[in-house]
């Protein structure tokens, strides 16, 4: 009804919004009030999280040895690989690192005409010197499956299966649309 769809907008205007405070171009000033909001309500985060950061600051790395399912996809024996990175001030882990930091949504091959689809990241690597993730998609649900947001139109959600697929995917940083 009417209270569901105003829960949801001011849902999603929230999400906007915190995702705006993260990206680097966010202005000083209201990256200053938010620090205060978060010291008004206790959050949790890091005091300097809405900082501008670099393009792609690497938490940590050492060059090591490519698992073999990594290996099929970068076709490297060693390579740099990261537990995490933090981008535009969103910080993505690899899933044996932090489970909720590298569930993603992520527009496949980089295609924005494509609707972005759910994944996990295995493996965060540095190509060239370029940070990639190696992604495994969540499966599509079910086909006799019941649609449970089909009722409300108003909510952009849509069901997947809880496995993942076999195949690991690459995923550069500019795919990535948010957590999930």
């Amino acid at each position: 009804g009417a209270l569901e769809t105003t829960m949801l907008e001011s849902f999603l205007k929230a999400a906007k919004l915190r995702g705006w405070l993260s990206r680097p171009e966010c202005p000083v000033a209201v990256c200053e009030c938010k620090l205060l909001l978060d010291q008004a309500y206790v959050n949790k985060r890091a005091p300097g999280d809405c900082l501008p950061c670099e393009e792609a600051h690497v938490l940590d790395s050492k060059p090591s040895p490519v698992p073999r399912d990594l290996s099929k996809l970068i076709r490297e024996q060693v390579a740099v690989q990261y537990a995490r990175i933090k981008h535009a001030g969103v910080v993505y882990s690899r899933s044996s690192s932090h489970l909720g930091n590298s569930l993603i949504f992520f527009y496949p091959n980089g295609n924005r005409a494509r609707s972005p689809v759910p994944g996990t990241i295995e493996y965060i690597y540095a190509s060239n010197e370029v940070v990639t993730f190696a992604v495994r998609r969540q499966l599509p649900r079910h086909p006799g499956g019941h649609d449970i947001f089909a009722g409300y139109p108003h909510f952009p959600a849509k069901l997947y299966s809880a496995s993942l697929s076999n195949q690991l995917e690459p995923v550069e940083l500019p795919w990535v649309v948010s957590h999930f």
